[in-house]
């Protein structure tokens, strides 16, 4: 005799033990899945991470190279200020 899927139906208890408990492992991976789906909050949270992380990459690959140009200013202006700097001290001691 046949199970209505095509499987054999088990013959001894130990067998029907075993199908009970497949069964039951396939039930509570099903009703995880579904309580996943529901879980609005977390697909929500998951989605605004995603949303969140593609921003933050476009934003910043955009400004690299502004930020890598204001932070070489501030160098170049830093270095003359010291200079500027070390002249007035030099022509102030002579």
């Amino acid at each position: 005799m046949t199970a209505p899927n095509g499987s054999p139906r088990p013959q001894s208890a130990n067998e029907w033990r075993a199908e009970i408990a497949a069964t039951r492992a396939e039930l509570a991976d099903t009703i995880e899945q579904l309580a996943a789906r529901l879980d609005v909050k977390a697909d929500a949270r998951r989605q605004l991470s995603r949303l969140a992380d593609r921003i933050r990459h476009k934003v910043l690959a955009g400004k690299a190279p502004v930020i890598l140009a204001a932070a070489a200013f501030v160098v170049i202006v830093a270095r003359r200020r010291r200079a500027d700097r070390r002249a007035a001290r030099t022509a102030a001691q002579s």
